[in-house]
């Protein structure tokens, strides 16, 4: 099994981390692996750091769908036999893939395409069509999206396979050194109960409301803290002002902390007694299953793929998206819950991320797609 991964996006967000540990997994499997990706940007920079310097291609498309330079490596990769199979990250990216086979026929390679986002518009032009008429998977993060696709997209809806993210929940073992470097680093509370969430500061990841639901819950909890991490997005300054705003007005600076960049999320979740996501939309929820695994009362969000994670009431909370009320009061439960209860809920929840999200059960599955993706094409 020769597998070329690509990808060139030059971003470091959830999608091109998880192809990169993707890669990471696979090559500790010894599966034969190569990554076309972009050169100078940070997913190259992680998987040099991983010791995967020589499995990678460098390119620097110039254009969007179809590019000459990477239709040339890509067909020279084909033609000399090194690729069986091709895994892309990137739904602009799939039509370099498969352009690059055209001619090719029963000799092309196959086609695997992951997809982390809802699609949001038909794809059934011309061009659409003969970009994705070769795929022989798309393998989507939850089965929304699974949904979403054989509606829109010009696939085979039984070429369109669901496959949760797996969890390394070796991962999420810190010890107490680190939560105490943690804790120092971000002067995190040492006394009482804390509500805290994970991610970029802007409108859709909702902290405004997370704040607000806080806000009503403070005089009832005096001892109640919140910790928000993440960094604001670039293009939308105005809501962190906003937020920094509500806070102060609030009269609640104290008891609200503002982490920036988090490179320890580990560390951190074992400072939340609950977990709150804001997200309008989440594709999945990696942030999710993180919590639930960490031991946080996990309350998200009814939106995306976050009601495919949590039962509601049984592992964990959830509410209408933007409903401050409605978290508001989940949040209130959490907190009054009783001992015995918050180990039961915390219990399932674990015991949900290391049978349905657990990294082995993912790699099985995956591997198993590479290995039945083949044996049609050899068919």
């Amino acid at each position: 099994m020769k597998l070329l991964f690509l990808n060139t996006s030059g971003a470091w967000g959830g999608q091109e981390m998880f192809s990169g540990e993707l890669f990471v997994k696979l090559r500790e499997k010894d599966v034969d692996v190569r990554f076309v990706l972009r050169p100078g940007f940070p997913l190259e920079k992680f998987l040099r750091a991983a010791g995967h310097g020589d499995r990678l291609l460098e390119t620097a498309p110039k254009r969007r769908y179809f590019d000459r330079g990477l239709d040339r490596l890509l067909r020279a990769e084909y033609r000399a036999g090194r690729v069986d199979l091709v895994h892309t990250f990137v739904s602009a990216e799939i039509s370099y893939a498969t352009l690059a086979a055209r001619f090719m026929g029963r000799a092309r390679p196959g086609f695997v395409h992951h997809l982390q986002m809802l699609p949001g518009h038909r794809r059934k032009d011309l061009f659409h069509r003969l970009a994705y008429a070769p795929l022989d998977r798309v393998v989507t993060i939850t089965q929304q999206i699974g949904d979403r696709v054989r509606e829109l997209w010009p696939v085979r809806p039984e070429r369109v396979w669901p496959l949760y993210y797996g969890l390394d929940l070796a991962y999420l073992e810190v010890d107490e050194a680190r939560v105490a470097a943690a804790r120092e680093r971000w002067k995190l509370p040492t006394t009482g109960r804390c509500i805290g969430l994970v991610g970029q500061i802007c409108t859709i990841k909702g902290q405004l409301e997370v704040f607000r639901a806080f806000r009503a819950l403070a005089d009832e909890h005096p001892d109640l803290s919140l910790v928000i991490a993440g960094t604001p997005v670039g293009d939308e300054p105005a809501y962190y002002d906003a937020l920094l705003a509500e806070i102060e007005s609030a009269q609640l600076s104290q008891r609200v902390v503002l982490t920036g960049f988090c490179d320890d999320v580990p560390a951190l979740l074992r400072h939340f007694d609950v977990f709150a996501l804001g997200s309008y939309h989440e594709p999945f929820g990696r942030v999710v299953i993180e919590s639930m695994a960490a031991g946080c009362t996990t309350i998200g969000t009814r939106a995306g793929g976050v009601p495919e994670i949590i039962d509601d009431g049984v592992d964990g909370m959830l509410y209408e998206a933007r409903d401050v009320a409605g978290l508001t009061d989940a949040l209130r439960r959490a907190l009054s819950m009783t001992e015995s209860e918050r180990a039961a809920m915390q219990a399932a929840a674990r015991e949900k991320v290391a049978t349905r999200f657990g990294m082995d059960r993912f790699m099985r599955e995956m591997l198993a797609t590479y290995r039945e993706v083949l044996e049609e094409r050899r068919a």
